[in-house]
C-alpha cells in the first residue's frame, strides 16, 4: 500500500511542481491531504502511556537478572528449604566478599569512566557546540541508558501507527510528513546518521528558554533527535536533517492538500527528462 501511495504521490508531484518567484522555491503538490497525517500531540500522549507501562516491563526484567545469578549473603547461610543454620566460617567470609564487591561495583558505576565513552576533547579542539552534542549523545555502555533505548524501541513497536506520513516527491525524494494541530512539517525521510525511517520514529515538543515551543522527531533506530523547524541535532552527533517548508492548499472542507517547497528540482527530475521521449 505505501509503494503505491508513493508511486502515486511522485506521479501528482512531477504534474504540478509551480515555481513561486515570491518564495523563492517550487512548490511541489505532495498528493497528501493534511488530515490523513496523525497530530503529533495526540500520537504524543499515546506513545508516553505506551512508554510507561514499557519502562516497568523493562526495570522488572533487569531486576530478575540482576538477582537471578549471584546469591545473596542471606542465601549463602540458609540451609534446604529456608531454614537458618550456623553459618560457617567460609559462608561468613563469602557473604563479606560479596558485599565487597557490590560496594565496588557500585563505586565504579559511580565514578568510573565507561571504557566506551570518548574522553573529553579539549577546550582548544572543539567549539561549544560540539561539546554540547557529546555531553548529550547517548552511550551505548551505560546500563541505565541501554535500558532507556530498550523501553523506547518497546513502546514504538505498541503504537499502531506512526508518527508521520513517508511519501516520494520529485520523481523518487523521500520525505516525511508530520502534523501538529494545524502546521505540517517536511524533513528528509532517511535519518541523517544512518538512514533509518523517520516517520516511524517518535515525535513531540519541548519547551525552549529563548525559542518557546519546539518540535521534534526521534529516530527509532539511535535515537538522535532532531529539530523539525532547523533541522538542527538535539541529541547525538551526526549532520543536520534537510528541513522544507510547507503549505496548506485549501480546496474545500474536507482536502487541505500538503505542497513541499524545494530550492531546486533535483537531480531526478532532470534524470526523469533525460529518460523521457519528450522534445522541447
Amino acid at each position: 500500500v505505501a509503494s503505491a501511495q508513493d508511486a502515486v504521490g511522485a506521479a501528482v508531484c512531477a504534474a504540478a511542481q509551480t515555481w513561486d518567484e515570491s518564495t523563492g522555491v517550487f512548490w511541489c503538490d505532495s498528493g497528501v491531504n493534511a488530515y490523513e497525517i496523525p497530530d503529533g500531540e495526540e500520537w504524543q500522549t499515546r506513545f508516553r502511556e505506551a512508554l510507561k507501562v514499557a519502562q516497568g516491563e523493562v526495570k522488572q526484567s533487569n531486576r530478575l537478572q540482576r538477582y537471578s545469578g549471584t546469591p545473596s549473603p542471606l542465601q549463602m547461610v540458609m540451609g534446604e528449604g529456608g531454614m537458618a543454620v550456623e553459618p560457617s566460617e567460609s559462608a561468613i567470609a563469602g557473604a563479606g566478599e560479596f558485599a565487597a564487591a557490590a560496594q565496588e561495583h557500585q563505586r565504579q558505576r559511580v565514578l568510573g569512566r565507561h571504557v566506551s565513552d570518548a574522553p573529553t576533547p579539549a577546550a582548544d579542539a572543539v567549539g561549544a557546540a560540539e561539546r554540547q552534542r557529546r555531553t548529550l549523545a547517548r552511550f551505548p555502555s551505560d546500563p541505565d541508558k541501554r535500558a532507556a533505548r530498550a523501553a523506547h524501541t518497546d513502546a514504538l513497536r505498541q503504537m499502531r501507527k506512526g508518527p508521520g506520513v513517508q511519501r516520494l516527491v520529485q520523481h523518487g525524494r523521500a520525505i516525511a510528513l508530520f502534523r501538529f494541530g494545524g502546521r505540517v512539517f517536511a524533513v528528509d525521510a532517511a535519518c541523517p546518521h544512518q538512514g533509518a525511517r523517520l516517520s516511524d520514529g517518535e515525535v513531540g515538543d519541548i519547551e525552549d528558554m529563548v525559542l518557546g515551543k519546539r518540535y521534534f522527531v526521534r529516530c527509532k533506530v539511535h535515537k538522535y533527535q532532531f529539530d523539525l523547524t532547523s533541522g538542527v541535532v538535539r541529541e547525538g552527533v551526526c549532520p543536520p536533517l534537510q528541513v522544507y517548508r510547507t503549505r496548506i492548499r485549501q480546496d474545500d472542507a474536507q482536502s487541505a492538500i500538503v505542497e513541499v517547497g524545494f530550492e531546486n528540482l533535483g537531480e531526478e527530475y532532470f534524470r526523469a527528462l533525460d529518460d523521457s521521449d519528450v522534445d522541447f
